[in-house]
């Protein structure tokens, strides 16, 4: 009885590497000169925006006539990609008066 053979084809699979760059990822908290600044600074941007707009301290010292005081700016908070245009108007604020949850 004759002998039975079997044959195999190879394939060879080409492989491309493809190199990303490492992209930084979290939240900012942004000051801009005014609202015409942020729309220009987050044109484009694809993470989540949080426009805050002014920002008030409220001097109660007097319960009866408080007094507003609007701190200078105009506040954005972002998560998303972190990018080096956006980190020129980064800052740390003491006490966040609004933050992700």
């Amino acid at each position: 009885m004759p002998e039975e053979t079997t044959t195999l084809e190879t394939t060879t699979l080409e492989t491309t590497t493809l190199e990303t760059a490492s992209l930084e990822y979290g939240d900012l908290y942004l000051k801009f000169i005014d609202e015409e600044q942020s729309i220009a600074a987050l044109e484009g941007y694809e993470g989540s925006i949080d426009v805050i707009g002014i920002i008030v301290d409220i001097d109660n010292t007097n319960p009866e006539n408080p007094i507003v005081l609007p701190l200078a700016g105009w506040h954005v908070n972002t998560r998303g990609i972190i990018t080096e245009e956006l980190k020129a108007f980064s800052l740390i604020p003491a006490n966040p008066r609004r933050v992700w949850a």
